[in-house]
């Protein structure tokens, strides 16, 4: 009995001590990139570029000019059922978390654990996809992805949740060539943003995770489909 004692202390203490390790490495990792990490107040003052319009005399649209075609929107003139739709579709719990959604994260790991070989879900927040691809970049690596969370952090706590959500819906890419929620709007439904009900921002909502298989011009079906997800989560 004694010697079983000593092998079990032996065996609880090795094990404390190689996490105690394992945990002072994970710090000094962190703890390192932490160092080099991008200034997340640039999302402070990000501005899109939006080209040059050319308008008539009467005020109607001769042409434009730009590499991307995108119209600004403030947050404050997007409609709430907009908002909502594209919170529903890319990280439900957007209002809640703190630029990380660690229960997000854990679902995406189980789900590739499960899915072996298939392309990996990322777990990502809306905060983190403006991060990635503003500031850190889409390199397919463990360090990105945790500089990409820390600079998350940051920016939903000094940026704050509205101007984050008006960059994501000014700057990501629905297909056609449509840059932004108010030119998806006018490519799709040749609407101004205001006018979109609830069915339309649905549909807007389920484009970004893939504007091509989803673009409602060349795969109705599926963006029908995404729609109806959409929606069944608003």
């Amino acid at each position: 009995m004694t010697l079983a004692r000593t092998v079990l202390a032996g065996t609880a203490a090795t094990a404390a001590l190689a996490g105690f390790l394992a945990a002072a490495v994970g710090v000094a990792w962190v703890t390192g990139l932490q160092r080099d990490l991008p200034d997340h107040m640039q999302l402070a003052e990000w501005r899109p570029a939006v080209g040059t319009t050319i308008r008539a005399s009467d005020g109607s649209v001769m042409g434009r000019h730009a590499a991307q075609f995108r119209r600004f929107v403030p947050f404050s003139e997007i409609p709430r059922h907009v908002v909502d739709a594209f919170v529903a579709a890319e990280d439900k719990d957007y209002w809640r978390h703190a630029g990380v959604d660690p229960l997000a994260v854990a679902r995406a790991a189980l789900s590739n654990v499960k899915a072996a070989g298939r392309r990996p879900e990322g777990g990502s927040t809306i905060t983190q996809q403006v991060v990635k691809n503003l500031l850190v970049g889409a390199e397919r690596s463990l360090d990105r992805k945790v500089r990409e969370a820390l600079v998350a952090l940051r920016a939903d706590r000094d940026i704050g949740k509205e101007r984050i959500l008006e960059i994501y819906l000014n700057e990501i890419y629905f297909g056609s060539g449509a840059y932004g929620v108010a030119a998806a709007a006018e490519t799709y439904f040749g609407l101004d943003l205001r006018a979109l009900g609830p069915a339309e921002a649905a549909l807007l909502a389920g484009l970004p995770k893939a504007p091509s298989a989803a673009n409602p011009f060349t795969s109705p079906s599926r963006a029908e489909a995404r729609r109806a997800y959409v929606l069944g989560r608003m």
